[in-house]
């Protein structure tokens, strides 16, 4: 049986009930078995050693989440409370597709449209859920291309907002990064 609330001392961190209770139902009902077991690399090249086992995916995001917290407390960003919501919630769906749908055997060069698109059918544009949907779609910075076309398959950040989801992502991968997870708030 999968744990799927592995990530529950996160949800705790968003304060707006009605973007906490989407994103865990998000995070039940339409995120793949397969995220709650995977590494976070298919092929451990991209991230550090403790997410390149089973269930370095979650272990990844919940890194991502300890970041963001961290940054958030930092009062250099101006971040309001439902962008700080925003915020979290799109680090916790940013990798839910990491393999595509139907399941592949690595990682998609596309996975964070694919979450994103998902969630944009469900909701108006510009609202709070739109909003999450464009952290998640351009979380990846500037590898934004297709593996192997080279081809643009996700926007750049052009937010403060989601340049904040793409570093927090970004210093979670770092290879250098282990995290003492005694000291973790999530």
């Amino acid at each position: 049986m999968l744990n799927k609330g592995k990530l529950n001392l996160c949800l705790n961190w968003i304060r707006d009930d009605k973007i906490m209770e989407w994103t865990k139902d998000w995070l039940q009902d339409q995120t793949p078995d397969y995220f709650w077991e995977i590494p976070a690399s298919s092929t451990g090249k991209y991230h550090p050693n403790y997410t390149t086992k089973k269930g370095g995916l979650v272990l990844h995001t919940k890194a991502v989440f300890q970041i963001a917290l961290d940054q958030l407390d930092n009062k250099v960003w101006s971040f309001d409370k439902k962008e700080r919501d925003i915020i979290l919630s799109a680090i916790l769906l940013h990798d839910t597709r990491k393999l595509g749908i139907p399941k592949e055997k690595y990682t998609v060069s596309n996975h964070a449209v694919l979450v994103a698109d998902a969630i944009r059918k469900e909701c108006k544009s510009g609202s709070v859920r739109a909003r999450i949907a464009d952290a998640i779609s351009t979380h990846m910075g500037q590898w934004n291309k297709d593996f192997k076309t080279d081809e643009t398959i996700a926007p750049l950040p052009s937010t403060e907002l989601q340049f904040f989801v793409h570093l927090c992502d970004y210093l979670a991968s770092r290879k250098y990064m282990e995290i003492n997870w005694e000291r973790v708030k999530v």
